[in-house]
């Protein structure tokens, strides 16, 4: 029975990366800095977190640290972020969002909030109820199977 229940959890475990797939695909990030969806990803985490390590940036976004440090690289010269000692511990680096940044991230989550609210128009009051309530259960069970060993 365990075995079954992990590969139905495991197939599970792909409908939502097919499904946000579904939905960004065809999003465009703005050009004018000429940033990519990975970096407005980093970007958007960081302004969601605060002054943030380089390990938490790195889980949140799912990059590795070799390719995080050249975003972020990227993100500083652009001057969006910027990187500052750890108050507690001078070893660590925090990385926390500019005015710039601050401006670039607003502007990308109206227009991303736009793209969603053109995607999910295509849904019928129902399915939208039912998809966001789906997507609510999916939330409290990942936190609750966070604290699980």
């Amino acid at each position: 029975m365990i075995d079954s229940d992990s590969d139905d959890i495991l197939l599970t475990f792909q409908i939502p990366h097919h499904f946000i797939h579904l939905l960004m695909h065809d999003h465009v990030v703005p050009d004018e800095l000429g940033i990519n969806k990975t970096e407005v990803r980093t970007l958007m985490a960081i302004r969601r977190e605060g002054p943030v390590s380089m390990r938490t940036i790195g889980s949140r976004v799912g990059i590795a640290k070799g390719s995080l440090t050249s975003v972020v690289d990227k993100l500083i010269k652009l001057e969006l972020v910027q990187r500052s000692e750890h108050p507690e511990d001078r070893r660590k680096v925090l990385v926390s969002i500019t005015e710039k940044g601050q401006q670039v991230a607003i502007r990308e989550d109206k227009e991303l909030r736009a793209h969603l609210g053109r995607k999910f128009s295509v849904l019928e009051d129902e399915e939208r109820e039912a998809l966001f309530q789906s997507l609510s259960t999916i939330q409290k069970i990942t936190k609750r199977l966070k604290g699980a060993k």
